[in-house]
């Protein structure tokens, strides 16, 4: 249906959340103004819809512009962008992937002060037992930094993708100049055609891949008139660990422009299907979420025993410091 069935006239849908199970409605994200000027004053609401007989069935407001408009409503909304943006209008996304890449560096650099030149790995794997409070802290930090690295490396780099896309595409392209970000697929606006509907959409994909469910879609706006249709549940088809396959559609035509899927295109497009999925741990399944949960919760742990470790080296330069002054003005009395 019609965006103005729906809601007031000049409404924009964006995103919509399809069905997880024959119980569950419609969830579509949209753009509404509040008033005339729908430049100027405008709210993210969340629409819920009946799949069965197309009606509303609720509705929420999850963020007003204006000058709170870095504080979403609700508390999951506020939890994602505190998480991708750190609440930062504007600069938060590149705040955050500045971060991530500083804390790559820092954990690569941190594996190889970890790495044993003298050959004793237990030393390193370990923590030993009725040790100090210093070398229990020495221990904790780099052995949880070494068995976490995987894992938190995987999210940070990850992560870098989706804030900093137009970097870290760049920096691919120096690998794999073919490789295609989903988001940037779309066909050139003709104002003289019709969009396609919704329905019309699915049914594309339920004719190229019966194999799976759609989970959340991508709606056409002005800029990218193309359906984009994320499927899991069933859409293993290439690898042994991604469920889930995104495929573009020409909004026009229903036509397949691209899908992006592990072992489909280039090394550089399986690069890419890789990172959503090893960044939620949705890859291994959950498997792979609790080891998101776990090293995420972690992280902290790192990082604090990390600071106590230099406060600590910081402390034992001074004392050093100090003693070498003493000894020396020691010595030139001595001498005097």
């Amino acid at each position: 249906r019609r965006s103005s069935d729906l809601l007031p006239t000049g409404s924009k849908f964006g995103f919509a959340y399809y069905p997880r199970n024959d119980a569950v409605a419609f969830h579509f994200r949209a753009d509404v103004p509040v008033k005339e000027q729908a430049d100027l004053a405008w709210e993210h609401r969340d629409v819920f819809v009946n799949p069965y007989d197309a009606t509303v069935i609720g509705s929420r407001v999850t963020q007003v512009n204006g000058w709170s408009s870095f504080l979403p409503r609700t508390f999951i909304g506020f939890v994602f962008k505190l998480h991708y943006a750190l609440l930062l209008p504007g600069i938060g996304g590149t705040v955050v992937g500045i971060c991530a890449a500083l804390l790559c560096f820092s954990l690569l650099t941190g594996l190889i002060l970890w790495w044993p030149l003298d050959g004793k790995w237990k030393r390193v794997l370990s923590i030993k037992r009725g040790a100090s409070g210093v070398r229990f802290n020495h221990d904790l930090h780099q052995s949880i930094g070494f068995y976490t690295l995987p894992v938190i490396f995987a999210l940070l780099f990850s992560g870098i993708y989706f804030v900093l896309p137009t970097q870290f595409m760049a920096l691919l392209h120096v690998f794999s100049p073919d490789a295609v970000r989903r988001y940037e697929v779309a066909p050139m606006p003709r104002a003289d055609e019709a969009l396609i509907g919704l329905e019309s959409a699915l049914k594309v994909m339920q004719t190229n891949f019966p194999d799976a469910r759609p989970s959340w879609i991508y709606l056409p706006n002005t800029q990218k008139p193309r359906y984009m249709i994320c499927q899991q549940e069933g859409a293993r088809t290439n690898s042994n660990f991604i469920d889930r396959r995104c495929t573009v559609l020409d909004g026009y035509s229903g036509a397949v422009m691209h899908v992006e899927e592990a072992g489909i295109g280039t090394a550089g497009d399986t690069f890419i299907a890789w990172q959503w999925p090893l960044h939620s741990g949705y890859a291994f399944g959950w498997t792979g979420r609790i080891l998101v949960l776990i090293c995420g919760l972690l992280c902290p742990v790192v990082f604090v025993t990390g600071v106590i470790r230099w406060l600590q080296k910081r402390r034992a330069r001074q004392l050093t410091s100090q003693r070498s002054a003493v000894r020396q003005e020691n010595h030139t009395e001595n001498d005097s």
